[in-house]
C-alpha cells in the first residue's frame, strides 16, 4: 500500500486539489454575469450634456459560439454619471478591461477632450492602450451601425484607425500617447479620423487618392453590419433594421488637437507631409503622373513603392537660429507603369525603372512636402513634428536661451529653419 501511494502520489495530490477547488470553480459566475464587457466607447455632445454610448457584449446561449453586441446610451453632465446610469440600467458593473477603442465626435473635440478622457485615465483597468478615433458626425450612430459582432467591430474600427500606422498615409494615437503629448511642452496630438459612409459614398471616396503622394483610400470590404433599431433612444441592437448598409472608411484624414481641443483638420495630403518626419512610418506609395523618359516612360503614370524609409532628425544652432535637419533614406521599387506603349526596357527587372530622373523627382517632391509640413505647423503653432523634444534633448542650453529671447516662448516654431536631406536608392 505504501509503495502504491508513493508511486501514485502526484495523481493523489491532483485528485485532492480537484475535490477541493473544482466545485468552487464550477459554481463561480462567469465574468459576463457580473460585469458588462465593453468593447468600444463613443461620446457625443448633446446640448449641455455628454451622450455616452457603450458597445457591450451580450452572451447568447447556443451550442456554438454566439455573442451579440448591443449599444447602450445615456446622457449626463460628465462621463462618470453616464457610466453610473448605464451600470444601473444593465444591472452590472461596467468593465473597461476589454475596451479597445474610444470614438468621439467633432463637437466633443471642439469643446475639449481632456475632461472626457479623464475618467478613462483614472480607471483601475489598464486603459492606456485604448486607440482614440475621431469621427466627424455621431459616435453613437457609428457604434450602432457597426454593432454586429460578426463584423468584429472593435478590431475593425481599431484596424481602420491604426492599420496604416506604419504607412505614410496612416497614424495611431492611444490614450497614453495623448496624455504624453498633452502634459508635454507641445500639448499637440494627431488623431486618426474614421468615417461611417454608405456604400455609394465609400465607393466614390475610394476613387480619390491623396494628390499623387500616396493612396489614402481605405474602404472596408463588407466589414459593417446593418443599422440597429433604438429602444427608447437608449439602446440598440444589430440585425433589426433594413437601413442601407454602411461601411467604416479611413481616407487618411486626421485631426490635430492642442491643449485638448481640435485646432486643425488635416487632409490626406497634409497627413503624408507630416508623416515624413515620423521614424515609425516605414512604407508608402508615391504616384508620379505624366512621366516621360526615353526608353523608360512615355507620358506614364508611375507607381513607386517605398519599401523602406529610414528617418532621423538632428538639431543645431546657426547664429542663434535653431535649425532642424530631416534626414531621409528611401528604398524604392517600381510597382506599376501605366502608359500606352511599353518597351523591353520596362521588363528587364523589377527595379530597373527606378531611374535617376525618377529618383531626383521623388527627392524634390519629398523635400517640398516636408517644408510644407513645417510651414503648416508654423502657421497653426502646433508642434507635431517633435521639434521641442529634439532641441530640448540635444541642444538644451542653447534652446533655453533661445526661448528666453522670444516675446512669446510658446511660438518657438516661428524661427526654426528646416533643412531636408533625401537619399533615394533602389530596393534590391
Amino acid at each position: 500500500m505504501k509503495n502504491w501511494i508513493k508511486n501514485n502520489l502526484p495523481l493523489l495530490v491532483i485528485f485532492i486539489m480537484c475535490l477541493v477547488f473544482l466545485p468552487t470553480v464550477i459554481s463561480k459566475d462567469a465574468e459576463s454575469e457580473s460585469d458588462a464587457i465593453v468593447t468600444a466607447i463613443g461620446v457625443d455632445k448633446q446640448q449641455q450634456e455628454y451622450q455616452l454610448s457603450l458597445q457591450v457584449v451580450v452572451p447568447t446561449p447556443s451550442s456554438q459560439y454566439n455573442q451579440k453586441l448591443t449599444v447602450v446610451t445615456d446622457t449626463g453632465k460628465d462621463i462618470s454619471s453616464c457610466m453610473s446610469k448605464i451600470s444601473l440600467r444593465l444591472g452590472k458593473q461596467v468593465g473597461l478591461s476589454h475596451c479597445k477603442v474610444f470614438i468621439f465626435s467633432s463637437d466633443v473635440a471642439t469643446e475639449g477632450l481632456t475632461s472626457v478622457f479623464d475618467y478613462l485615465f483614472r480607471a483601475k483597468s489598464n486603459t492606456q492602450d485604448i486607440v482614440l478615433i475621431h469621427t466627424p458626425k455621431s459616435a453613437k450612430e457609428f457604434l450602432t451601425n457597426s454593432a454586429d459582432l460578426e463584423n468584429n467591430l472593435y478590431f475593425s474600427i481599431k484596424n481602420k484607425g491604426s492599420f496604416n500606422e506604419n504607412y505614410l498615409y496612416g497614424s495611431q494615437t492611444t490614450l497614453g500617447m495623448y496624455y504624453n503629448d498633452y502634459l508635454g511642452p507641445s500639448k499637440a496630438s494627431i488623431i486618426s479620423t474614421v468615417e461611417l459612409l454608405d456604400e455609394k459614398q465609400a465607393s466614390g471616396d475610394s476613387q480619390s487618392g491623396s494628390g499623387g503622394s500616396s493612396s489614402s483610400s481605405d474602404s472596408s470590404s463588407g466589414s459593417s453590419g446593418s443599422s440597429g433599431e433604438s429602444s427608447g433612444g437608449e439602446s440598440s441592437q444589430s440585425g433589426q433594421s433594413s437601413s442601407p448598409k454602411k461601411l467604416i472608411v479611413n481616407k487618411g484624414k486626421n485631426i490635430i488637437t492642442k491643449d485638448g481641443k481640435l485646432v486643425l483638420e488635416l487632409t490626406p495630403e497634409q497627413g503624408v507631409m507630416i508623416n515624413w518626419f515620423k521614424p515609425t512610418t516605414k512604407k508608402g506609395v508615391i504616384v508620379l503622373e505624366n512621366m516621360t523618359e526615353p526608353g523608360f516612360f512615355d507620358n506614364a503614370s508611375v507607381g513607386v513603392e517605398i519599401d523602406q524609409k529610414q528617418t532621423s532628425l538632428s538639431t543645431s544652432f546657426e547664429k542663434s537660429t535653431p535649425v532642424l535637419t530631416l534626414n531621409l533614406k528611401l528604398y524604392l521599387r517600381t510597382i506599376e507603369i501605366n502608359q500606352q506603349n511599353y518597351s523591353d526596357q520596362n521588363y528587364k527587372s523589377n527595379n530597373v525603372n527606378v531611374t535617376e530622373k525618377l529618383k531626383n523627382i521623388i527627392s524634390e517632391k519629398v523635400t517640398l512636402q516636408a517644408n510644407q509640413a513645417m510651414q503648416l505647423c508654423k502657421q497653426n503653432n502646433v508642434d507635431v513634428l517633435g521639434v521641442y523634444g529634439h532641441f530640448n534633448k540635444y541642444n538644451n542650453r542653447q534652446f533655453k536661451k533661445y526661448l528666453k529671447s522670444l516675446q512669446d516662448p510658446s511660438n518657438y516654431l516661428s524661427n526654426v529653419t528646416l533643412k531636408v536631406n533625401v537619399m533615394v536608392e533602389e530596393y534590391l
